[in-house]
């Protein structure tokens, strides 16, 4: 279930643990993800997606967006379960295994992004 933002929220909202991205799941949860436009530069190793609360869920009479930040990116991985998955999709959650190093972005439409990664470091900056 998404939350509302509060006032005490500190931002950017940082994981470096697995357990780190509860509140991070609770932020985004429901929230527009549009894909294929993001931001991912290999060369760096640094995957940028900016994801909109078009219902309002998180601050009322504003919709806000979110910059999802994902750090130390070695390999990228886009599976989807439809060829006419929709645009935008749903953010439902975000997954790390650990013995694998693999940071999973679930999103409601079957869409999965995977990444590699050299150690989990995700950030969330609200920008709108």
């Amino acid at each position: 279930m998404t939350r509302r933002l509060r006032s005490d929220d500190v931002f950017p909202m940082v994981a470096y643990q697995g357990e780190d991205l509860k509140p991070v799941n609770q932020l985004l949860h429901d929230l527009c993800l549009d894909l294929p436009d993001y931001d991912y530069q290999a060369e760096n190793g640094v995957a940028r997606f900016t994801l909109t609360d078009q219902d309002m869920i998180v601050k009322r009479d504003w919709v806000s967006e979110f910059r999802l930040s994902v750090f130390d990116v070695t390999a990228y991985e886009y599976e989807e379960d439809s060829k006419d998955t929709p645009t935008p999709v749903t953010f439902n959650k975000v997954t790390f295994h650990d013995r694998i190093n693999e940071l999973v972005i679930h999103c409601a439409e079957g869409v999965r992004l995977k990444f590699r990664v050299g150690a989990l470091h995700v950030e969330v900056e609200h920008i709108a």
